[in-house]
Parts: C-alpha cells; sequence; structure tokens
C-alpha cells in the first residue's frame, strides 16, 4: 500500500475532537483496490469523513522526461461538511457521501477476499514458468509434437501472436534427456539455482516443469491482467485448454456463457473501474477485490443469448481482440448494448444512471457479504 497511508493515518488521528480540516494530494492508489479496504475503513471507523475530492488526474511536471503519475487530491475532517463536492475532469458534482473510492455511495470498503462471493466459477492465475525463457519455444523446437503447447500471455491473447512452450508434465526420462530438450532443462535449472528465493531455488529439483502450475483440464475464460482504460468492455474469451495460459493471464476454469455475458457488460465494467488498483491510468484485474467480491445477478438464460451473439460477431473479424476493442465495429458494439441491458435487467438495473448502478452493486454486495457471515 501507498506509504502516503500513513500520513493520512497521521492527521486524522492529529484532528481527531477538532473542527480541522486536511486535505493531501496524494498518488491515485491510496483510493484504489485494497488500499481502501486497509486505510479507509479504518478511518471511516474512527469518525473520518471525505468532504471534496478529486479523482484520478495525471501530474503534470516542467521536467523533459516526466514520470507518469496519476494522482488524487482529498479533503477530509471528523465531522461533514453541510456541501460536499467531486471534481472529476470539467465536471463538478454535489455528492450526499464520498467514499474511499471517491464516489457518491455509502462508506463501503471491498476487502480481499479468497473465494467468489457469488455461486460462481473460482478465477485463478496462469501458470508461472520461471524459466527465463528457457521453456518457451518456436513450433518448429526439435521435440516430441505432443511436448510442444501453444502458450499465451496477455500480449498473445490480446493480439493473436503465436508462442509456443515445453511442456514436459507427463515426459519420461527418455524424452528429457534428448539433447535438445535436456539443455534447455539444464539451463532452467541453473537459472532456478541463482535465484534468492528459496521457493525458486528448490523449484530447480523440478526444472523440466513450469514452477507453478494451474493449467485445467477444461476450457477456460482467459482474462487480461490489465487493460486499458479507452476500451469500454474487458476484452475476454473462451480458450482451449490445450493452449498453455502464463501468469500474464487471469483463467476461470469452466467458465460459462453466463459468466463471459456479465464479465463482458458494462455493469462489470463499471464495478472495475471503481475497485481495482491501476496501472498508470489502466485497469489492474485482482481475483480476491474484483472478482471474487463482485455480486453476479442471478442467472438469466437470456445473458447466455446475447453472450453468444457477441461470440459470434467477433467470428467475423480476424482482426485481434485488441484492435476490436480499441475501435468496436457497429455491429460488435450492438452485440454489446444487447447484452448490457439483459444484464441490467437480471439486476433490476434498467432505469438507472452508471453512478446509481455503483451504489446499488455495492448494496448487493452488502447483502451477499451478510448472507455469508
Amino acid at each position: 500500500m501507498d506509504y502516503a497511508a500513513c500520513w493520512f493515518k497521521k492527521s486524522a488521528d492529529f484532528i481527531q475532537n477538532t473542527r480541522n480540516e486536511v486535505a493531501f494530494v496524494a498518488t491515485s492508489s491510496i483510493c484504489q483496490g485494497e488500499a481502501v479496504g486497509f486505510l479507509w475503513k479504518n478511518l471511516f471507523d474512527a469518525g473520518i469523513r471525505i468532504n471534496f475530492a478529486r479523482r484520478s488526474f495525471k501530474w503534470s511536471s516542467d521536467d523533459k522526461n516526466p514520470a507518469q503519475v496519476f494522482c488524487v487530491i482529498v479533503g477530509f475532517s471528523n465531522f461533514d461538511r453541510a456541501e460536499k463536492i467531486i471534481f472529476d475532469d470539467d465536471q463538478k458534482m454535489q455528492a450526499k457521501n464520498i467514499n474511499g473510492y471517491l464516489i457518491d455511495a455509502p462508506n463501503i470498503c471491498i476487502e480481499t477476499r479468497l473465494e467468489p462471493i457469488s455461486n460462481v466459477p473460482r478465477m485463478i492465475k496462469g501458470s508461472q514458468p520461471t524459466d527465463d525463457g528457457n521453456l518457451i519455444v518456436d513450433e518448429n523446437f526439435p521435440a516430441p509434437k505432443k511436448y510442444l503447447r501453444p502458450l499465451i500471455g496477455a500480449e498473445e491473447f490480446l493480439k493473436n501472436k503465436n508462442r509456443w512452450c515445453l511442456w514436459l508434465v507427463d515426459a519420461d526420462q527418455a524424452v528429457l534427456n534428448l539433447p535438445a530438450i535436456k539443455s534447455r532443462i539444464d539451463a532452467v535449472k541453473n537459472f532456478r539455482l541463482s535465484s534468492k528465493k528459496k521457493s525458486t531455488r528448490d523449484s530447480a529439483k523440478t526444472s523440466w516443469l513450469f514452477q507453478e502450475i494451474r493449467q485445467p483440464a477444461e476450457n477456460y475464460i482467459a482474462v487480461p491482467r490489465v487493460s486499458t482504460k479507452i476500451r469500454k468492455y474487458l476484452p475476454i474469451g473462451f480458450v482451449n485448454s490445450n493452449t498453455i495460459a502464463t501468469d500474464a493471464l487471469l483463467i476461470i476454469p469452466g467458465g460459462n456463457l453466463f459468466v463471459f455475458g456479465v464479465l463482458s457488460s458494462r455493469v462489470h465494467m463499471l464495478w472495475l473501474k471503481t475497485i481495482c488498483g491501476r496501472l498508470g491510468d489502466g485497469f489492474r484485474y485482482s481475483v480476491n477485490i474484483v472478482y471474487n467480491n463482485f455480486p453476479f445477478p442471478i442467472y438469466d438464460s437470456k445473458i447466455e443469448s446475447t453472450a453468444r451473439k457477441i461470440l459470434d460477431v467477433r467470428e467475423k473479424y480476424s482482426d485481434s481482440l485488441s484492435t476490436l476493442y480499441k475501435q468496436m465495429p457497429q455491429d460488435l458494439e450492438s452485440a454489446h448494448a444487447e447484452n448490457d441491458r439483459a444484464v441490467l435487467k437480471s439486476y433490476g438495473f434498467e432505469r438507472l444512471t452508471e453512478s446509481e448502478v455503483v451504489s446499488n452493486l455495492l448494496e448487493n454486495y452488502l447483502q451477499l457479504l451478510e448472507g455469508d457471515c
């Protein structure tokens, strides 16, 4: 968590039982992701209230090579101002309450959760090679074809790039001793033994395998861990179990059309934008914060139909997902809009503004949380 949190906490302690107010310019991470659960929950419980805020903006500098830093401004006290204001770009909005995500909603702080709060398949990280690139090969590498598998991380998934890997989970000693393969295995072993981490050094004993193997035996939904803010929707998709996913992807083994449709909706994108951590001005998708806390609606077969339509429209194009979701073709935009309407209807959110949708999602989350206790 950002070190600025210490200044927020110290200032909050200093102004207790006073009419003083404090305002800080801080990095945006102070109001994103896990930081909200750690910091703002503690401050709200102590009586602190946010009275005005400037949402995330890029810090400008006269430096020749300025760092890309995104900041927020947060003003708070231990009493409520009669007028609370949120600034967002050129907008100035009155608010009833400003929470830790700097939105007009109750002071709900999403905390790390190890299992989904809704009845949906688990999301996990892909497999981690820790191989210094030695298990990554091209399609013509001299090895038995059954041990060469397609490999995707976020880059390959989004941009239709081809990569291959040695996948030696079921290989016998004769295969491991093949000269081309053995030289790669030895290089992995030496690389892992040079690590400062004990777990990595220990994994040198199985240097023919990825260090962390989480590859499912069933097809899965792939979700990039980082997505740019210019995309209106998350570019996700179904992947065959024969394709090895690296830890640059999040995957949902056994994910179905209903899950795909909900995650492909504007509703889910609003949830992501509200509570996720950020990488620059991009969205960092988190299993334990974003997915596991997301309140899915009750199953609706209509969402399966609209999800299938999105996939059918995509099939018409040879463009990568990165291209399709940067400048969406009209028919893909229309398919997503139809899916949005189905998802909104399943929640009962049909006539709500975006801010009201987020507020209602937080309320749904609270109801699920209470039922889980």
